[in-house]
Formats: C-alpha cells, sequence, structure tokens
C-alpha cells in the first residue's frame, strides 16, 4: 500500500509539472506586447516582483505575505529586447524566471482566470541602462480587503448614490494596460468550433458593435488628445487579407500627431477580421472608416464605414448621442458602456426575476451600475425582489449552505440602504470563493411571484456552495462581473443546468443549444461539454 500511494503522488507530481511546462510555453508563445520602459511602483492594485538584469534572482520576503489571499486578476511578464551578446538565449531566461514563480505561487499559474501578459521594453540600448529597467513580473490584483479599503468603496458608492451625475470612482486596476502597445485578444462571441464565417465583405469577427467598443477601449494612448481637447474625425483605409490580417493603413487626410497615435494604435491591436468573400472563397479587401477621436468619452469611438453609420442601435450604445459632450454624458456613457449595465439591457421583459447580487469586495462598479439602470427603469424593470450577499458577514466559519450575510427586500425604495448595510456588514473575508449558490436559494423561498433568476456574479470569484445547485428549481440566468478573458466554468454549468442564459459584455449566450461533446468558443476560449459539465481548454 506505502509503495502504491508513493507511486500515486510521482504520477501527480509528474502531471503538475508537466501541466505548469505547458502553461509557461503557452504564455511565452502569445504575441508580446511592446512599451520603451515600464514604469511602475508598488500601489494599491499593483505589486511588483522584480529580479535582476539578465539573471532570475529575486527577493520576495518583503511581498510574499502581502499576496496571502490577494484576489490577483493579471501578471505582466516584463523582460527587455536589449541583448549584449548575441548569443544570449532570452527564451531560457524567461523560462527560469516563470519556473522559479510557480515554485513560489504555484496558484498563479494554475488558476485559468489569471491572465498573462508579456510585455517586452524597446528602450535600452546599454548594460547599464538595462540595470536600471524593471525585469520580472507585474501583479494586478484587487485591493486588499481592509476596513480602510472597504470603507473607501462604501463611501465612492454612497456619493454615488447620492448624485448619480458624479462619476463613480474607485482604484484603476490595471494602470499598465494603458501603457503599453497591446493585442486585443478573444472575442466577444460564442460559436461552434468548427463554424467557417462566409461574408461578402470583410468584417469585424465581433461585430460591428464590439467594433465600436474595441475603439472605444483602445483609443487611450495619446495624452495630446485629451491635454488638447481635440475631436476629429479620423479618415482610413486598411487592408485584410484573405486570411484575416490586418496590412496596409493609410491616413486620408492631414491629422494631429495625437489623432494618428491613437487611430494607428486601435487598428494595429485589432485582432484578425473575417476575410472578404467572392464565390466562396476568401479574397484580399480593402476596409474605408472614419473613425471620431475625441477627448469626450461620450463620443470617442463611433465609426462609419464608408460613409454609413454601422447597424447598432441606440439601446447597445446605452442611450449615446454624438452631441452629449459634457461631463454628465461623459459618466452616464461610462456606466451604461459597462457589461452590468448593457446586461440588464438586455433582460426580457416579460419575465419576473427575482435579482440577487454579489456585493463583496470590489463590486462598487458593479453595484453602481445596477442602481443606475435600476432608477432610470425603476417603473417598468422586471424585478420582484432583491437579494444582496456578501458571503457570510466576515464570519470565520462558512459551512455549506448556512454561510449567511444575505439580505432580501421586495422594496426598489430600500435597496440603496440595504446594499450599503450589507456591504458595511461584511467584505467577503479573505476567501476568494463565495456563497452564491445559498443566496439563490434564499431568493427561491422568500419570492414565490419570480419566474426566474438573475445573478449577477463574480467572475473573479469562485462558487464555494456550487454543489446545492442541484437544489435549484428555477431558471438561474447569470450575469457576469469581470470577465475580461476566461470564464469560471461553474457559471456556465449553473446556466446550462438550471436552463437559464449567460449575459456577458452586453451579449446574450444561449447555452442550452450546447450538445454533448461540443466545443463552443467564447472571447475566444475553448470550453468542452461532457453534457453536464463544460472545461476549459486551454488556448494552443
Amino acid at each position: 500500500m506505502k509503495q502504491l500511494i508513493t507511486f500515486s503522488f510521482l504520477v501527480l507530481l509528474s502531471t503538475s509539472f508537466g501541466q505548469s511546462e505547458a502553461k509557461i510555453a503557452q504564455i511565452l508563445s502569445t504575441p508580446h506586447s511592446t512599451t520603451q520602459r515600464i514604469s511602475c511602483e508598488n500601489s494599491l492594485t499593483t505589486t511588483l516582483l522584480p529580479c535582476s538584469f539578465s539573471e532570475s534572482k529575486f527577493d520576495i520576503q518583503a511581498v510574499k505575505s502581502a499576496l496571502e489571499n490577494m484576489s490577483v486578476v493579471k501578471i505582466y511578464y516584463v523582460n527587455t529586447t536589449f541583448r549584449s551578446n548575441e548569443n544570449f538565449n532570452q527564451h531560457s531566461l524567461d523560462v527560469q524566471r516563470l519556473k522559479w514563480l510557480n515554485t513560489q505561487f504555484p496558484e498563479f499559474l494554475a488558476d485559468p482566470i489569471i491572465e498573462w501578459e508579456v510585455v517586452e521594453q524597446t528602450g535600452c540600448n546599454t548594460s547599464e541602462e538595462g540595470v536600471t529597467f524593471f525585469h520580472g513580473f507585474i501583479l494586478v490584483h484587487r485591493p486588499a480587503l481592509t476596513v480602510k479599503n472597504r470603507q473607501d468603496e462604501i463611501d465612492a458608492l454612497l456619493s454615488f448614490i447620492e448624485n448619480p451625475e458624479v462619476e463613480f470612482k474607485e482604484p484603476e486596476l490595471d494602470p499598465i494596460a494603458r501603457t503599453v502597445n497591446r493585442p486585443t485578444k478573444g472575442n466577444s462571441t460564442v460559436s461552434n468550433i468548427n463554424t467557417v464565417q462566409k461574408t461578402s465583405a470583410a468584417n469585424f469577427s465581433d461585430g460591428d458593435y464590439a467594433l465600436f467598443q474595441h475603439f472605444q477601449y483602445t483609443l487611450k494612448n495619446s495624452p495630446g488628445v485629451n491635454r488638447n481637447r481635440l475631436d476629429v474625425w479620423v479618415k482610413v483605409t486598411f487592408t485584410v487579407s484573405e486570411t484575416g490580417e490586418i496590412g496596409d493603413l493609410t491616413f486620408l487626410e492631414n491629422y494631429p500627431e495625437s489623432n494618428i497615435d491613437r487611430v494607428q494604435n486601435a487598428i494595429r491591436s485589432m485582432p484578425k477580421w473575417n476575410p472578404a468573400y467572392e464565390n466562396g472563397q476568401p479574397v484580399p479587401s480593402t476596409v474605408r472608416l472614419d473613425i471620431r477621436d475625441s477627448y469626450s468619452t461620450a463620443v470617442n469611438g463611433l465609426y462609419l464605414r464608408n460613409g454609413v453609420r454601422p447597424e447598432f442601435s441606440e439601446e447597445e450604445l446605452g442611450g449615446i448621442t454624438t452631441s452629449a459632450d459634457t461631463d454628465r454624458a461623459e459618466v452616464q456613457n461610462t456606466i451604461r458602456l459597462s457589461g452590468v449595465y448593457s446586461g440588464l439591457e438586455k433582460l426580457d421583459s416579460t419575465k419576473r426575476y427575482a435579482l440577487v447580487m454579489d456585493v463583496t469586495g470590489s463590486m462598487g462598479s458593479s453595484v453602481a451600475a445596477t442602481l443606475s439602470w435600476i432608477k432610470k427603469n425603476h417603473t417598468s424593470h422586471p424585478f420582484t425582489s432583491f437579494t444582496f450577499f456578501n458571503d457570510g458577514n466576515n464570519a470565520n466559519s462558512k459551512p455549506i449552505g448556512k454561510t449567511g450575510g444575505i439580505y432580501t427586500t421586495y422594496s426598489v425604495k430600500e435597496i440603496n440602504s440595504l446594499i450599503v448595510t450589507a456591504m458595511q456588514n461584511g467584505s467577503g473575508g479573505p476567501e476568494i470563493s463565495e456563497n452564491d449558490m445559498e443566496a439563490v436559494l434564499k431568493a427561491i423561498e422568500i419570492d414565490s411571484t419570480a419566474s426566474d433568476i438573475l445573478l449577477i456574479g463574480d467572475n473573479y470569484s469562485n462558487i464555494r456552495d456550487i454543489r446545492l445547485m442541484d437544489e435549484i428549481t428555477k431558471p438561474v440566468h447569470v450575469l457576469l462581473c469581470a470577465a475580461p478573458t476566461t470564464l469560471r466554468t461553474e457559471y456556465l454549468d449553473l446556466v446550462i443546468q438550471t436552463g437559464g442564459k449567460l449575459y456577458l459584455n452586453g451579449g446574450i449566450i444561449d447555452l442550452l443549444k450546447t450538445m454533448d461533446g461540443e466545443t463552443i468558443v467564447i472571447q475566444g476560449y475553448n470550453y468542452s461539454y461532457n453534457g453536464r459539465k463544460f472545461r476549459l481548454i486551454e488556448k494552443k
């Protein structure tokens, strides 16, 4: 028996080692971002793990305890392109550094939700300069769950409740993203993995509205546009090859350098397009766009194709108008373009939903978007009750099904104060996983009039009590927050097993059409379905 246990342990260890090797290879094989030089420091949402230039020596004693129970959402691996010796093997050094990270924090490589990005610094020209550049890892995480951080989040929400025309302010989660030239990852649609797109003209793979969202996100690099309050329609053409690659880019008029920089970055960072087709065969083509590059976020990113506005509705835009350049419009635009707000806009108005929402730490912006939507639709919203949960009021003991920290009401007038009470009484504690199912079951218990449940869940958190899913007797629709890349499969399982729908980044995904043995693609990641559960298949 002892020999059998030893053999089993060795097999498990070998499997784990092989998985980490594959993960490291995957990280290093993805398209790398670039920047002249990373400028960063430890902050509320970033922790640095620096190492020596040209070496893999790290000193983590000062930060290891701080990272315990930290909700890491993204990791940047940063190196430089300078080589003092032509025979220097940068790839080997990269592998050594990632292996070191895996020995210290194996959970990072094992967690499929953590996003990875390799950033190459191109501004280093000598070895002497190299030692002054940052090398190593930048961990992007949610703010630590301290009493002060939680109170700051509550104060920001209270300020928003008192004056919804003032922007809801919270710490910038990823300050690195706006400083690097980074490729856009993934698709926001769901499809069968073998689906072949056939169109007569080249088109953005996720549709016209997704292209607008791409411009909203990427037209940020040059500060000159905001500083000089520029608002310019930039006319460009670019080629799309028969394989969907973006080719030659031509500006049709003279524009300020700031606008050229931003638009060029936005186009170069686009994923592959679906190519044009002629007689069923892909062919090269040219795309003409007029892109509005503006200091005002209310209109920034609007575009025309061949002089025609694309076919997406004002509902998709969250009520944006091309003349709304005031600060108030910019605040509403930010809220209405959020995944939560746009998801609420897509609800079936003929159903009666019991709303269940996670209000643990770092959910402030999602709560603000929800309150804003309910206020706008106070006479026509489809909710029959409201349930908010904080995962146990910071309790140390959290038994499945009896964790607590659940607050309910039938009255819209009470939800503001109830949310604040729930947030003040608990933040979820140091555990990342939460009691979503207990809250859903509570909503079903108290609200017999609801036909369906809408769960606004946090993709960065596990569902600790997912085993209670079999007790759920109503369709559960999931509106996911914090889902830029991969999704936690327990949310997909919950949707398909209860007969609900998935609301993701402004779109609706009907998983009920998924067949046993089928693989679907969501945001560029593959998920296989075995008839009951989904499994994430890492991108190759």
